[in-house]
């Protein structure tokens, strides 16, 4: 049986075992954060397993409305968990209307919508809680 510990590394896991905590977390994320109601169609989300690493965890294209995650760069379930609780706050956010704005004025770091999903991500512990305790055999 697998822990689904916040050190664990994902590369002791299947494809299969991610994607099913990834859809736990993306759902939770509807549940308890609420849903972006100015948009026209439902938030998409997926998991790119492909082998070509980039800079990034995931991110959140606003045209689209769709959450990407790019699993070969994330390391933890811990990083996992939290990149899509991260992203999950974008799809929540005006980002299509302000954020490149905001960018330009404050840089990465002190971008108040990166501030807010850096901030948001400390719910990691209470979703990798929750479900461990309704799967707690080996999915």
């Amino acid at each position: 049986m697998k822990k689904h510990k916040a050190k664990d590394k994902i590369k002791n896991y299947s494809v299969s075992e991610l994607k099913h905590l990834s859809k736990f977390v993306f759902n939770y994320c509807i549940e308890n954060l609420g849903i972006n109601n100015r948009k026209r169609k439902p938030l998409g989300f997926t998991i790119d397993i492909s082998k070509k690493e980039e800079d990034y965890y995931g991110w959140y294209d606003s045209v689209e409305h769709m959450i990407y995650i790019k699993l070969i760069n994330i390391k933890t379930v811990k990083d996992l968990v939290s990149t899509i609780i991260h992203e999950y706050t974008h799809s929540l956010q005006p980002c299509r209307k302000h954020y490149f704005r905001l960018l330009k004025e404050y840089g990465y770091r002190k971008h108040p919508y990166e501030i807010e999903a850096r901030k948001s991500e400390v719910l990691f512990k209470k979703v990798l809680r929750e479900y461990r305790k309704i799967y707690s055999v080996q999915v």
